[in-house]
């Protein structure tokens, strides 16, 4: 697995995300060895941010019922 270098990213900011969307996993979603997030809001609108450092590429992965919830990444 490669990891990132943590130090060069003391300080920067990705931007404002509205208080209805919540981190719902981390992980390196893509295969590249870069920290990848996983969103969702209450309403249960779905999207990921694939990371570059601090430059985020996203994706929606469209709307999920709240009756779903999100398995973890290691989960059996």
């Amino acid at each position: 697995m490669v990891h990132e270098r943590r130090d060069d990213l003391r300080g920067a900011f990705v931007g404002t995300v509205p208080t209805s969307w919540s981190i719902v996993e981390t992980g390196y979603f893509n295969g590249d060895g870069k920290g990848d997030i996983l969103w969702r809001d209450t309403s249960g609108n779905t999207a990921i941010w694939f990371m570059n450092g601090v430059t985020p590429t996203g994706a929606s992965l469209g709307a999920v019922s709240t009756d779903w919830t999100i398995q973890g990444l290691n989960a059996d």
